[in-house]
């Protein structure tokens, strides 16, 4: 066999254009070899008129949000780093109820279930809190404070009441007085609103 002939049909192939099959990602029936990146127009065009910022200036949650951080970063500074805000409010609590149960302690520091089992297990654990049985109901138990506990509690309530001074202190007496007031009022009106659980129960009971 001539070997040049039989190469004949190689070099035929080898010189036929390709053939692109409409659902290759590279055929974009323009002949670009690489598809476009830039977003659609409609996606670059707001829906009517331009929105105007918020002001969030105006915003109560945000102004909370800032003034939760703001109390944060001054709660570790300058009052503990080891005792939280919920741990000295279960503190506070059993200081003013001793012999409660969990679940009271719960309602009374305004913590979930929970919550209140973690932060209760965290000062357990440290000896700042015990539980003990119930004399007039063996199967509950009751939780009281330890000395080390009423020790702890003297020590952060002290600073957290140098930290209020200063969160307020931009404020005359009348104004702490009054903002005071205001943002019990809120907290208090709030409590009565359903929460996202509380939607969640309703749809599971009515499922």
């Amino acid at each position: 066999m001539d070997y040049n002939s039989a190469r004949a049909p190689l070099r035929e192939g080898r010189n036929r254009p390709l053939t692109r099959h409409v659902d290759d990602p590279e055929c974009d029936g323009g002949g670009s070899s690489a598809p476009s990146t830039q977003p659609a127009p409609s996606a670059l065009q707001p829906d009517g008129p331009r929105a105007e910022p918020a002001n969030l200036a105006a915003h109560p949650g945000h102004l909370a949000r800032r003034l939760q951080q703001v109390t944060y970063q001054l709660w570790n500074a300058a009052v503990s780093d080891e005792t939280t805000p919920p741990q000295f409010a279960v503190l506070n609590c059993l200081l003013a109820e001793p012999g409660v149960d969990q679940k009271t302690v719960g309602e009374r520091a305004s913590l979930d279930r929970s919550n209140v089992a973690d932060v209760v297990a965290r000062l357990v654990q440290r000896g700042l809190v015990r539980r003990l049985r119930d004399p007039a109901d063996g199967r509950r138990n009751v939780l009281r404070l330890t000395r080390r506990g009423e020790a702890v509690h003297a020590t952060v309530a002290r600073r957290a009441d140098a930290m209020n001074e200063i969160i307020l202190g931009p404020l005359t007496p009348d104004e702490q007085a009054t903002f005071l007031t205001l943002l019990a009022r809120i907290v208090a009106a709030s409590t009565d609103r359903p929460t996202a659980s509380d939607r969640v129960d309703g749809e599971q009971a009515a499922s």
